[in-house]
């Protein structure tokens, strides 16, 4: 709740448009939050897998450009952080499997159709593993 004040109260001070939005990805969820102004985006994500295994579940902040009007590509680039578990040593039950949190780069593009107050969009994101995503944004203010 304080990240949505936070987000409303940056966003009304630079006269800027923010959103929420849900969505799936061929992975897991993902849950992302931010705003836009002269089509200039920065969105924070949240993404899950639907098993704890060895996908991450990524957390990012992403700045984009969307160019077009109605339908629009929003490509970005920001940084994640992903957490996932290392099976690699895992050889009888008594070893530990170890859980890897690193900062990684992320990479995506956007596709989508704006309607009213709200954005359906189909994506592609890379940060160690490629996630394709489809969902809906809605925007206030």
């Amino acid at each position: 709740m304080k990240k949505l004040l936070f987000l409303l109260l940056i966003s009304t001070k630079l006269s800027a448009q923010p959103f929420i939005g849900v969505g799936i990805t061929s992975k897991g969820s993902e849950f992302n939050l931010g705003f836009m102004q002269s089509q200039i985006e920065v969105k924070f994500n949240y993404r899950q897998p639907w098993q704890k295994t060895a996908i991450p579940t990524i957390t990012s902040l992403q700045v984009g450009k969307m160019i077009g009007n109605v339908f629009s590509v929003t490509p970005s680039v920001g940084i994640g952080y992903c957490r996932y578990k290392d099976f690699s040593g895992y050889v009888d039950p008594k070893w530990i499997i170890n859980e890897v949190k690193e900062w990684k780069p992320i990479y995506s593009v956007e596709g989508a159709w704006d309607k009213g107050a709200g954005r359906i969009y189909i994506g592609a994101n890379y940060a160690k593993e490629l996630y394709l995503s489809a969902g809906i944004r809605f925007y206030f203010l």
